[in-house]
Parts: structure tokens; C-alpha cells; sequence
């Protein structure tokens, strides 16, 4: 709470946007909007933290039952065609283990570090973990914070 004061905003839709204009100083932002920060603005840098931070994943999925599983089927593998991965990541550069899309990667994506992070770095982090009932406190704590 004694933090608050110096805390612009809570933004997770686009928190690159008040550094890039240079409302905001410092932030906690995704990989690929970090990128794309430093591409938009050359005096933003990317700071990794020493203690490593959270491994997060997005996913296919398929729910079991769903009427039309062979569109859902036929969209993931054109999705996941080198050439298709790599045309996305341009715009969007999120890390992505398709190996055969790295290679039609711009290289500048390939080895910025909050993008493709160096192993040292994946190995201080963690992925967080369930933390069942917990949540209710995290959630009303948060809710606290942020009224």
C-alpha cells in the first residue's frame, strides 16, 4: 500500500503504450510488448530480473465434445505452418516453439531476451502453480489495492 503513489496504472491489455509516450518510467510488461516498446521508442530497454519471473504458456485447445473439432483441427495446423507462425510473429512477437518457424524469424526478434529469454534466465523462473482456496485472499487483497 505505501507503493501505491508510485504506481501509474494497473494496465495489462497494453502497458508498453504509457512507456512508449513517456508517461510511465518503469513497467512489468509482456515479452512481445516489451519488443515492441523498444522498437517504438529506442530509450526504452528491457531489464530482466535477477530472480528470473513466472513462465506462462498459450494454448490449443480443443474441448472435448465440440461440434466442429475438425475446423478447430484444420485452423491450428494452418496456424502452425512456418510460414503462417512466422507472418504472425512479426506482428505479434510472442515466443513460440514451432523450431521451423524460427528460421523465417527475424533475428532481432530470435535473440531479444524478453522474447526468447536465455536458459539461465528460464531456469530462475517459475511457473506458478495452483494455489486453490488461496485465490479468494489473493483476490480480495487485490481488490483492496486497487479501489
Amino acid at each position: 500500500m505505501d507503493l501505491l503513489p508510485n504506481i501509474k496504472a494497473f494496465d495489462s491489455d497494453s502497458p508498453k503504450t504509457m512507456l512508449v509516450n513517456s508517461e510511465a518510467k518503469a513497467g512489468i510488461v509482456w515479452g512481445a510488448e516489451a519488443y515492441l516498446a523498444e522498437k517504438e521508442n529506442p530509450s526504452i530497454k528491457t531489464v530482466l530480473p535477477d530472480e528470473g519471473t513466472n513462465i506462462w504458456f498459450d494454448n490449443f485447445v480443443i474441448p472435448a465434445g465440440t461440434p466442429n473439432k475438425k475446423n478447430a483441427e484444420t485452423f491450428i495446423d494452418f496456424i502452425l505452418k512456418p510460414e503462417v507462425t512466422a507472418e504472425i510473429i512479426e506482428d505479434f512477437p510472442y515466443a513460440n516453439p514451432n523450431l521451423t518457424a524460427h528460421e523465417l524469424i527475424d533475428e532481432d526478434i530470435m535473440t531479444h531476451p524478453a522474447v526468447y529469454s536465455n536458459e539461465k534466465f528460464l531456469e530462475k523462473s517459475e511457473i506458478f502453480k495452483d494455489i486453490e482456496d488461496a485465490i479468494l485472499e489473493y483476490d480480495r487483497v487485490w481488490s483492496k489495492i486497487k479501489q
